[in-house]
């Protein structure tokens, strides 16, 4: 359509031919005007068409536009021209660059009438430039869209799909063209509810703020359950509104799947995952620090009222600070991200590196109100790029091992070529395939260009005959492969690929090109192999594990019940697996569990959790089974689960049982016995003194009274009644002091104190005392206790103090006795060698410290014994009164 100014009408009438108004508005209009009378002949021609023309304007009156100026205005015009002169019909029509015309792209306009033709023409060349230069830009988008491996699509205003690549049918199973014009909540697309939602939610975000975005969704189609990472981005009208958003949507359902169960993996062996530390900030548009996070502050090495205004500049290298602050003003007046590594000064004159990353921050209304970024220390990466190539400090290291190729094979020359991200690198592949530039494999070449014969030699020999069929059935036709291939590094390692290409015809239709994304999966192999190896050992620990191993979901549902498990209840796996525990546990228990449980589910707290209790089960028989639990709970995966590590106890607390009854009715027969023994020795003693005391009392009472006789008689006795009289006193003194051992008559009549001294004093034991102290407590001497507990510790004392006569060679003895209303204590301790073996001492008619332990016992005290080479030993007994708490408890 012809351009003309406002003030003119654009109706196909000729516009006037004459009159000085008329030539003076024509000459002003910028577009070319002639006129021509009905043979051809110029009437008029403005600047703008003599330019056209060529010719000065004053000359071309008269001329004949079609014969004197052939081709001028392209090879439609004359037929156009005499076509409007016949049928007195305006005409439009356009010229192209080309020989004899212009070198601009023309719009002309014809308007006849008797008399002859108008003509107007108006450039627009840079109209059919932009125009041409569009739809270079998109056959190079549909070109890349239509080979790339995500999914590819664009939406208009009313948030309708324009565009759906390929990829697009491989994940839904629906063409492009069924998504054109609708929208996802269209039901012939079949998307669930909320995920449509989501995606219109999203995409209107990006219309309403002008910023990308990204988001991750799940999605349910042909291939199975997917994750794909989403981005959305605005695309811009001439006026700078957005006219569409473009979307692209990476499958990253391997990796997604992968990382969870890893996560799942190593919750349950509670390892640990390590993030890469970020800094965060956000500064006003002055460049004023408004907030920091603790990990900046880190990296600063300062606190946050340090670098809060513009307190961060302080430790920005002074070399570095001059070009940080233009990128950033930079940045922030184009409306774009800023993105620059510097140094930071630190207090002790260390160098810190650091890589800042920093986008505008706008409100409501759009306006820049400041930046936020983040900030990553990078100072160890700065070390090892240093260390890699000494020659140049700016050789970057290998980036992340995972990032995507683009290429290319021409099928005639058998050039591969290769790209990454779609550019052509200065010669580095290493950031995405994790190799080094200087150990690229011939298959990579110099990064750009190879021979696709040198790429098959760096193929693992496994993969190659399956990735060159997989490439001639695309070839012959022109579908999608996807192929996973190993490739071998110089240094003899292998990586792993997933290679996706498509064969494309040339301009004859025949297969020309093979164009593919490449995208390095090694980690994601790695992480699949440690997954096995982690579930192997994981199976193994459960499967070989004696003690029973259950599992419960967050609905008190079985999720695991290992083979011990089905032995020590009886009940098969598959009966329990999504069954209630209640199946395994008595009616009893079945109360409290369910107790437990729900007041998890609502507090978070259960009173059983990382602790080692005990527990009844039921057989399938209907027997109870006695068990030791141990009850955890783990969120694994975002779902909570509680593991119970269950030991069949049945019979070791039967024996247990079993044991204490016995241990039971030991202590009473011990006592017993205890008490036997004190009437024993009683009653022998009373017989002792009863009859062998009082005969020998008799016999010596009659032996001097002979002595006496001889003596009045003035005779000699003989020499055996003197042996006689000594040896009825010797009698006289064992029975005494057989008396004394069995039956310590003072204990009985006078007490604790005044037994214990007069045992210290008997010489029943020949060679030399040591010194000997008794220590009483002030205000105990008198005080008297049960008499089996005054007759237990002096039986212990006795013992305890001939076992130090015997063996301790000691130089001092303390016995400490001390006690209370309801208490009693005593210690007896020497500076002797110690006496190892203690309890195998044995005196005759005693049982050694097995004894003294068995009369503790007796009456409930508690027994305990120190000893140890040239330290001397120390034996001590407490008791209280049953139902009062121990001294110092």
């Amino acid at each position: 359509m012809a351009h003309f100014p406002s003030n003119i009408d654009p109706t196909p009438s000729p516009p006037a031919r004459e009159g000085a108004p008329a030539s003076r508005l024509l000459e002003r209009i910028t577009d070319a005007f002639l006129a021509t009378d009905a043979a051809g002949r110029l009437v008029h021609a403005n600047a703008g068409a003599a330019s056209l023309l060529g010719a000065p304007a004053e000359s071309l009156a008269g001329r004949n536009l079609l014969t004197d100026f052939p081709g001028a205005l392209g090879p439609m015009f004359a037929p156009q021209f005499l076509n409007a002169l016949r049928t007195q019909r305006s005409a439009v029509f356009e010229v192209e660059p080309g020989p004899g015309a212009s070198d601009r792209w023309l719009e002309g306009s014809i308007y006849p009438d008797e008399d002859g033709v108008s003509v107007c023409l108006r450039d627009i060349t840079h109209h059919r430039k932009a125009q041409e230069a569009g739809r270079k830009r998109t056959r190079a988008f549909m070109a890349l869209a239509e080979h790339a491996t995500d999914l590819i699509q664009r939406f208009d205003r009313g948030l309708r799909f324009v565009y759906a690549n390929h990829a697009t049918q491989r994940e839904t199973g629906l063409p492009p063209m069924a998504f054109l014009g609708r929208t996802h909540t269209d039901p012939t697309l079949g998307l669930p509810a909320p995920l449509a939602a989501l995606w219109q939610q999203e995409i209107s975000a990006v219309f309403q703020t002008m910023r990308p975005r990204e988001f991750k969704v799940e999605h349910e189609g042909p291939q199975g359950t997917r994750w794909f990472d989403v981005r959305l981005v605005p695309e811009f009208d001439g006026a700078g509104r957005v006219e569409s958003v473009l979307a692209a949507a990476r499958d990253v359902t391997v990796q997604h799947r992968a990382e969870a169960r890893l996560r799942e993996s190593e919750e349950r062996f509670r390892t640990l995952s390590v993030s890469a530390p970020i800094g965060i900030f956000q500064s006003d548009t002055r460049g004023l620090v408004q907030y920091v996070n603790p990990r900046a502050q880190a990296i600063w090495g300062a606190s946050e009222a340090e670098l809060l205004g513009a307190g961060w500049m302080d430790r920005v290298h002074p070399e570095d600070l001059p070009a940080l602050l233009r990128g950033w003003h930079a940045a922030l007046l184009a409306h774009g991200e800023c993105q620059l590594e510097y140094r930071l000064l630190m207090p002790d004159g260390t160098i810190r590196h650091v890589r800042g990353q920093a986008a505008p921050l706008r409100d409501a209304a759009g306006a820049v109100t400041g930046t936020v970024g983040t900030i990553e220390d990078i100072t160890e990466r700065k070390r090892m790029e240093t260390a890699l190539a000494d020659s140049e400090r700016s050789l970057r290291l290998a980036l992340q091992a995972g990032g995507m190729i683009a290429w290319e094979r021409d099928l005639r020359s058998d050039v591969l070529r290769l790209r990454l991200g779609g550019t052509e690198p200065d010669g580095v592949l290493g950031a995405a395939s994790g190799i080094p530039a200087p150990e690229l494999s011939p298959a990579f070449g110099n990064g750009l260009r190879a021979s696709f014969s040198d790429f098959l030699q760096d193929l693992h020999p496994d993969d190659r005959e399956r990735f060159l069929a997989a490439c001639e059935d695309s070839e012959r036709s022109g579908e999608e492969f996807n192929q996973e291939i190993r490739l071998r590094q110089p240094d003899g390692r292998i990586r792993w690929w997933k290679v996706i290409g498509r064969t494309v015809p040339d301009l004859g239709g025949r297969p020309g090109r093979t164009l593919g994304m490449g995208l390095d999966i090694t980690r994601e192999k790695e992480s699949l192999e440690r997954l096995a190896h982690n579930e192997a050992r994981l199976a193994a620990l459960v499967s070989s594990a004696s003690d029973a191993i259950v599992s419960l979901d967050a609905a008190g549902r079985v999720i695991l019940f290992n083979p011990a498990a089905e032995r020590i209840f009886g009940m098969p796996k598959d009966e329990m697996l999504g069954a209630s525990l209640e199946r395994i546990l008595p009616p009893k228990a079945r109360e409290r569990h369910d107790h437990n449980f729900e007041r998890f589910t609502r507090t978070g707290q259960n009173p059983l959790f990382g602790k080692l209790g005990h527990l009844k089960g039921l057989h399938r028989d209907g027997h109870e089974i006695e068990l030791e639990a141990s009850i955890s709970h783990a969120s694994v995966a975002g779902r909570s689960e509680f593991t119970a590590i269950l030991r069949d106890v049945t019979e070791r607390i039967r024996a247990e049982r079993e044991r204490a009854q016995y241990q039971g009715e030991l202590r009473a027969l011990t006592q017993r016995l205890l008490e036997q023994e004190k009437e024993t020795t009683r009653r022998i003693a009373e017989h002792l003194h009863d009859d062998l005391g009082q005969t020998l009392c008799a016999l010596r009472l009659i032996h001097e009274s002979g002595m006496r006789r001889l003596a009045k008689e003035q005779r000699s006795p003989d020499d055996w009644l003197e042996n006689a009289s000594a040896l009825i006193a010797d009698a006289n003194r064992k029975v005494r002091q057989v008396l004394n051992d069995l039956r310590p008559v003072l204990l009985e009549e006078v007490g604790m104190q005044a037994a214990m001294e007069n045992e210290l004093l008997q010489p029943y034991l020949a060679g030399r005392k040591p010194e000997t102290r008794l220590e009483w407590a002030a205000g105990d001497a008198s005080r008297r206790w049960p008499p089996q507990v005054e007759y237990a510790f002096f039986m212990i004392m006795r013992e305890a103090y001939s076992n130090t006569l015997r063996h301790a060679r000691a130089g001092q003895v303390w016995i400490r006795v001390s006690g209370g209303e309801t208490s009693l204590t005593m210690s007896i301790e020497d500076d002797g060698v110690g006496t190892p073996g203690l309890d195998t001492l044995v005196r005759p008619g005693h049982l050694g410290l097995v004894s003294m332990r068995e009369r503790a016992n007796a009456i409930g005290a508690l027994l305990e014994m120190c000893s140890a080479p040239d330290a001397g030993t120390r034996i001590s007994v407490a008791w209280n009164r049953p139902g009062d708490e121990a001294p110092g408890a």
